[in-house]
């Protein structure tokens, strides 16, 4: 349909008492549309309108504020300061979600910080662009706000897969369990399918209709045919990942869906090895993890305490005392420092004329 407002006709549609949402339906309709959906158009809003502001030129303060908003807005407060595994601050925004799924994806940094790769990335990206404002170097930040655009999806793309095969998996129609996953699943993918659309509007209508509460995964007859659909939305989805220009890597590959190679199944088997491979991967990894950090300790107990480090200050930006990245474990800092002169500016241009927000389905 041609709705510009369309996240805000979800949320009232949500408490319409025609509606047909069950209330575990409707809690997580409305939790769900404001976590991906809202959440992730405020996240652009804010790094598009820095940029706008970093090239209005003067205004370095107001740029900073808007970027540091988008960084409030992907990470959370319910965060905390320190990183830590999503089983003790389970956060609700999108950083949250990539550490929820990052187990299931295989996609953990670390299993004692409960990091996922993506924000590693995101991280990365925010301390780039940080650092970008403070040296008015507006063609960088524009730069980290693109890439930025595509990471946000990757744990969006998570949610979807993950809460689509948990569905498909319990037969149990009106199971309230089964409506809570099925309400994310449907919740997450709104947030996907206007940019899906523009690309593909075939297999975003596959995959609306089947995440309908009314559609075939939740509401058709037999097993056989609700697994049949289940694997169409997959298989929509992991089209999609690569159309809209994001890795697949940081996806990652469950027991039931391959993000790379477009593999999707709805078998029950294959949970049973993923539990088996969580548990030793996580006694390995922290194994692992606890032999690197005594070998690290001891490394950098030796090294010279002159030596530059990649760290930030009260404000957030990386700097170490210089104006410029230190590289060192962070690649995405090179946009700084290789691509762009950090000396010039860019002239303010009025509004971004590459800005693509998405458009209604």
């Amino acid at each position: 349909n041609s709705d510009s407002n369309y996240a805000d006709t979800i949320m009232i549609n949500a408490f319409g008492q025609n509606s047909g949402l069950t209330d575990v339906q409707r809690q997580e309709m409305v939790v769900g549309t404001a976590q991906y959906m809202i959440m992730y158009m405020a996240v652009l809003q804010s790094m598009y309108e820095s940029v706008t502001a970093c090239k209005a030129g003067g205004r370095p303060e107001t740029a900073a504020f808007l970027w540091d908003k988008a960084a409030a807005y992907i990470i959370g407060s319910m965060e905390g300061t320190v990183e830590e595994p999503y089983t003790v601050r389970p956060g609700s925004f999108l950083w949250g979600l990539g550490k929820k799924y990052c187990t299931e994806f295989g996609t953990c940094r670390n299993i004692i910080s409960g990091s996922s790769l993506v924000n590693q990335e995101i991280l990365s990206l925010l301390y780039t662009g940080r650092g970008a404002v403070s040296v008015q170097s507006c063609q960088a930040l524009e730069k980290a706000a693109g890439e930025m655009t595509s990471l946000l999806k990757v744990s969006l793309f998570q949610t979807v897969f993950s809460e689509l095969i948990t569905t498909s998996m319990d037969r149990n129609n009106g199971d309230p369990v089964r409506d809570i996953h099925h309400a994310k699943a449907f919740s997450a993918a709104q947030a996907l399918l206007p940019l899906i659309s523009k690309d593909n509007r075939e297999n975003a209508d596959v995959i609306s209709e089947n995440l309908d509460f009314t559609g075939p995964v939740l509401g058709a007859e037999g097993e056989a045919i609700q697994r049949e659909n289940t694997v169409k939305v997959g298989v929509a989805l992991t089209e999609s990942v690569s159309a809209l220009e994001v890795d697949c890597g940081l996806i990652g590959n469950s027991p039931n869906v391959n993000s790379c190679s477009g593999e999707v199944s709805t078998d029950r088997d294959k949970t049973v090895p993923m539990v088996i491979g969580i548990t030793v991967g996580a006694i390995v990894g922290g194994a692992i993890a606890v032999l690197l950090f005594l070998y690290n300790n001891r490394k950098n107990q030796s090294k010279d305490d002159e030596q530059a480090k990649f760290m930030r200050n009260t404000q957030g930006v990386m700097d170490g005392g210089h104006s410029e990245f230190d590289t060192t474990d962070n690649n995405r800092a090179q946009a700084v420092t290789d691509d762009f002169d950090l000396g010039d500016a860019s002239e303010a241009d009025g509004e971004l004329s590459d800005v693509q927000l998405p458009e209604p389905v």
